[in-house]
């Protein structure tokens, strides 16, 4: 009887890197469980070592669960609008990360601002009227592909939109943008992708104190049209471009 060997190991073309929020987890879950089987968690004076576990297994949770950003996936739109090309980056555009979070109290509380979440998770706010413009800013011109003939992709986008309230301004963030209800996924994003780009925000250290979500009449009439709009897709009557 022949017996074969072990087949050589054939290591595929290309890298593969597995992103930090599934080794993190792992890897926390590890050391928790080294300490416990060590016994210092049986420690009754170790407070310490208990805090740690009780860290490690916070951590563990939180990265294995979904992150905010991937709660609101990146998109191409279906909108392509003839008298808005070329698209162009405005001249005043803040692009927050990070490291640089936009400040809402530098805004304009008299003006309108439109908002994008960018693939990379950047936030771009622009006036939607500003010098050196003609016209109004639109979407696209935030987040336009290659050239500037089409719209780019991006995961979300609206506008920002001053209130007064007694206790100071507030900013009401919907979700009127083709990035938000007119998307080549066919998917038209409402309250939860909304909350998951709040809670992203406030991940990145933006103070979101005075930022809400907007949801009035015109927010759901656009939503109520992206459904239309999108309806003639899945009964077959065309097909995204």
């Amino acid at each position: 009887m022949r017996v074969e060997g072990p087949k050589p190991i054939v290591k595929p073309e290309g890298t593969y890197r597995v992103p930090a929020r599934k080794i993190l987890p792992a890897v926390g879950s590890a050391i928790r469980d080294l300490l416990v089987q060590m016994g210092v968690f049986r420690a009754p004076k170790n407070k310490g070592a208990v805090a740690l576990g009780a860290a490690l297994g916070e951590v563990a949770q939180r990265m294995s669960a979904p992150s905010l950003l991937d709660r609101v996936p990146t998109s191409r739109t279906l909108t392509h609008r003839e008298r808005e090309l070329p698209y162009r980056i405005p001249p005043d555009m803040k692009i927050g990360t990070a490291k640089t979070p936009v400040d809402l109290a530098a805004l304009d509380p008299t003006k309108t601002y439109l908002w994008v979440l960018d693939a990379e998770g950047r936030f771009l706010v622009a006036p939607e009227l500003q010098d050196g413009v003609e016209g109004k800013v639109n979407h696209g011109d935030m987040c336009p592909a290659e050239g500037g003939t089409a719209r780019g992709a991006a995961r979300a986008g609206g506008e920002l939109k001053a209130v007064s309230t007694p206790e100071g301004t507030r900013w009401a963030m919907d979700l009127s943008s083709s990035f938000s209800f007119n998307r080549m996924d066919l998917d038209v994003l409402g309250d939860p992708q909304l909350e998951a780009v709040l809670g992203y925000l406030k991940s990145t250290g933006m103070d979101t104190s005075t930022l809400e979500p907007a949801r009035n009449t015109f927010d759901a009439i656009y939503r109520f049209a992206g459904f239309l709009h999108l309806a003639k897709y899945y009964v077959g009557v065309g097909a995204p471009r």
